[in-house]
């Protein structure tokens, strides 16, 4: 497996969202725990962002109006980046 800081930037967008719907499911079902109190808090920011229908910048701005949604996506992200690697690499050697 290629490691994620050396993939592009949509690239390593997309491997860490999918890494990060993973890690959910592992959570939810409780096979991975090894998540900081910060991680829960930036995650549950996440997840209310998205799912609020109340944004920075309103959709029904052509472009701008998801530009917002997808920054903050990034960053938030981004900031997950670290604890989504060390959940990769627990998965690795699980095995999966």
């Amino acid at each position: 497996m290629q490691s994620p800081m050396k993939l592009g930037f949509f690239n390593r967008f997309i491997k860490n969202f999918s890494l990060l719907v993973s890690l959910i499911k592992d959570y939810c079902k409780g096979n991975y725990r090894d998540v900081s109190p910060m991680f829960l808090t930036i995650l549950i920011l996440l997840i209310f962002y998205i799912l609020i229908p109340f944004d920075i910048i309103p959709e029904f701005i052509p472009v701008l109006g998801l530009v917002d949604d997808a920054v903050l996506l990034t960053f938030f992200i981004y900031l997950l980046e670290k604890p989504l690697h060390k959940y990769a690499k627990w998965k690795m050697e699980k095995g999966e």
